[in-house]
């Protein structure tokens, strides 16, 4: 053998053994996991009480203001439980920055209801419109002395509050939805809407339509289209609604402050 060429040891027997004893191992530790993991509810199928088409509640962003000028509203997607939006940093800053109270609708209901029987929370008539009513009421009182109130809602969430506001008894400044495209028919006098949607999103033409409706009716609305954009929470849709929302306030306050009312 020549001087230049080393010996290689050879290799241990213990090498592919540890192997396989770890393999086995994390096999043991997943299936464990598996056994004793509890199943959770799917999105189609959300733990909904028995006799009723929906679940879940109206939750704050608290302390909350004792005088704001308005309560912001927001609806995630379809049956999103999750209660991320009402702690979203962007939207948190936005209520605070206009002296907002700041509430999500945080519900849920079986996939059946919401695509073929016209229930579930989608529906404001078949309790989602109540238990968000209600919510309003313990905290800032019945309609005619809580503040306006400014809606958004994303995707399943736009769908649920554009027909709240259609609904409800409450006063409604505004309402804003991204990549939604079912509405309620327009009606004159309702609340100026703002709809954003992706350019690529399959609801882009439901959009089109609702805004040549309102226009053939005199209703304020409008539609921003997102460039390169799908069915998804864009963040250029929080400042484009921020901004319309806060013209409405600023617009709402200088039309009562000329009328005295």
């Amino acid at each position: 053998m020549k001087a230049s060429e080393k010996r290689h040891p050879p290799p241990s027997p213990w090498l592919p053994r540890g192997f396989l004893i770890l393999g086995v191992a994390l096999l043991c530790l997943g299936g464990w996991l598996l056994w004793n993991e509890k199943p959770m509810p799917s999105q189609d199928e959300p733990d909904v009480p028995p006799g009723e088409t929906m679940a879940g509640e109206v939750l704050w962003h608290r302390p909350l203001p004792p005088h704001p000028r308005g309560i912001l509203v927001l609806a995630s997607g379809y049956n999103d439980r999750r209660g991320w939006m009402v702690h979203h940093p962007p939207w948190v800053d936005f209520a605070q920055r206009e002296n907002l109270a700041l509430a999500e609708a945080s519900f849920a209901s079986p996939l059946p209801e919401l695509a073929q029987g016209r229930k579930g929370y989608y529906y404001p008539e078949h309790g989602s419109g109540q238990r968000l009513q209600d919510a309003l009421e313990r905290e800032y009182g019945p309609p005619e002395t809580c503040p306006p109130l400014l809606l958004f809602g994303f995707s399943g969430g736009g769908i649920f509050l554009s027909r709240f506001q259609d609904w409800t008894q409450y006063p409604v400044a505004a309402w804003a939805t991204l990549g939604s495209g079912r509405y309620p028919p327009p009606r004159p006098g309702q609340p100026p809407a703002l709809l954003v949607c992706g350019d690529e999103d399959g609801n882009l033409e439901g959009n089109r339509r609702y805004l040549r409706q309102c226009r053939r009716l005199g209703v304020e609305a409008q539609l921003q289209e997102l460039f390169q954009c799908g069915h998804v929470l864009d963040f250029r849709t929080e400042e484009a609604v921020q901004l319309f929302f806060h013209r409405i306030l600023r617009e709402r306050e200088a039309n009562q402050k000329e009328t005295g009312i």
